[in-house]
């Protein structure tokens, strides 16, 4: 933790959890399991990680998905669980500040203030954690929920009336934000979130299949000629990438299309807290 205070993004998402800060792009497997002493070890990989908190082991990252006989990966409406705790204290560790100004997001559709101040009371505060064997103490100065995938509008803020996919794990989110010259606003009417429709909440590997879902219901309030940004995971997967181009002609991937939420909050949070 060279710099003392600083924003600090993170996208704590049921497959990976991503990070941007000032100074860093990072993302790693949101997968946790229970710590177990193990007879065979390997040097460890970048993002095996043995943690300790509150008093409890845990095996997170790429350590949990071939060594725990329980990986979880948390597919909750809720992000007010410690699964979601656990991925931003990691986050926190290895990348964060003395001093965090945290800006997280959730599903469009849980971002309410119920679930924003549940949020904040959990993280805010002084916290201490193990990580590898390295103990780190740092506060988290303040919390800001953002809404995911509209969150992606912050990195280009396009002109006019745009489009948001954000194909995660959990969910597919759709967001519509609205540009005219300096005013800016989310429009909530034609945005949401497709709760339990993410690619591994389906467990489906029918990709075209899935690109048609969205698409058809999307297409209820979206039209084919309207401009459309695809992020998260799913964006990754030509096969859904191509398939929805054939509803919605002028589609187009993002720019690290799994960091995008995780940048658009970086840079919504620096204007929110004046500060980088």
């Amino acid at each position: 933790m060279a710099e003392k205070a600083g924003v600090f993004s993170c996208d704590n998402g049921g497959h990976s959890t991503c990070i941007v800060t000032a100074k860093s792009f990072s993302q790693f497997p949101s997968v946790k399991g229970e710590f177990r002493e193990r007879t065979l070890v390997n040097p460890s990989g970048t993002h095996d990680y043995i943690v300790e908190f509150k008093g409890r082991r845990y095996m997170a990252g790429t350590l949990a998905q071939t060594e725990s006989r329980f990986p979880m990966q948390m597919h909750s409406r809720s992000k007010q669980h410690l699964f979601f705790d656990l991925s931003t204290m990691i986050s926190l560790h290895q990348f964060g500040y003395d001093k965090n100004y945290l800006i997280t997001s959730v599903p469009i559709s849980m971002h309410h203030e119920e679930e924003k101040e549940g949020i904040r009371k959990r993280l805010v505060g002084e916290w201490s954690i193990i990580v590898n064997g390295i103990e780190r103490t740092f506060t988290i100065e303040d919390v800001k929920v953002a809404p995911e995938t509209v969150s992606a509008f912050w990195i280009h803020e396009p002109e006019g009336k745009t489009r948001f996919l954000d194909i995660g794990s959990r969910t597919v989110g759709y967001g519509t934000t609205l540009k005219e010259g300096s005013v800016m606003k989310y429009i909530d009417s034609e945005s949401g979130t497709f709760m339990g429709k993410g690619l591994e909440a389906t467990e489906t590997t029918n990709y075209e299949e899935f690109a048609d879902f969205i698409a058809g219901k999307l297409l209820a309030q979206w039209d084919e000629n309207d401009k459309v940004y695809l992020l998260g995971g799913g964006a990754k997967n030509k096969l859904i990438v191509n398939q929805l181009k054939k509803y919605f002609k002028k589609t187009e991937v993002m720019e690290n299309a799994q960091l995008a939420n995780a940048k658009g909050m970086y840079l919504l949070g620096r204007n929110v807290y004046g500060r980088a």
